[in-house]
């Protein structure tokens, strides 16, 4: 994971909008970003977000990943324990109206939303998946009232598969 100055140098490859790239460039540029706005108020993206988010739904980080510069990212930078993903996942399915825009497909991705892919199952139209590295999920099927936290050994994982044995 690049620092969130390299991450801000990274020159764009084509125009916003219009070609999917997955990777954690974007919220690297975001925590830059969110770094400088917090700056005048002693706060680091993961403080805001530990205040503002995290502590309210009692939900706890247990470490942050620092990069060489100090920094800490904020995609792949978090290591949770499945309970504490799970209280995150009921925040966002207790919320979801609000977060709506996140659970709709782009031009470039129709199968991606904003930090959350989208379903893979006609039979569960409204499912919605996050994955971490080290083969981590987590699940939302609003339809189901369901939170689903799963811990894997690879990177790499057929979460299709395991969704219809799950499901």
């Amino acid at each position: 994971m690049p620092t969130y100055e390299a991450a801000l140098a990274v020159a764009l490859k084509s125009e916003p909008g219009t070609t999917f790239a997955y990777g954690g460039i974007a919220l690297q540029v975001f925590g830059a970003v969110l770094a400088r706005k917090l700056a005048p108020r002693a706060l680091t993206p993961q403080a805001y977000l530990r205040e503002r988010v995290l502590e309210p739904i009692g939900a706890h980080v247990a470490s942050w990943r620092t990069l060489k510069d100090g920094t800490q990212p904020l995609p792949t930078g978090a290591f949770v324990a499945a309970a504490q993903w799970a209280a995150y996942g009921r925040f966002v399915l207790e919320q979801r109206g609000r977060f709506a825009e996140c659970f709709e497909g782009s031009a470039a991705n129709a199968r991606y939303g904003l930090g959350w892919w989208l379903s893979p199952l006609a039979s569960e139209p409204d499912l919605a998946y996050a994955s971490g590295s080290g083969g981590q999920a987590m699940y939302l099927v609003p339809s189901r009232g369901a939170v689903v936290v799963k811990f894997g050994k690879g990177a790499s994982y057929a979460h299709d598969a395991f969704l219809r044995r799950l499901l």
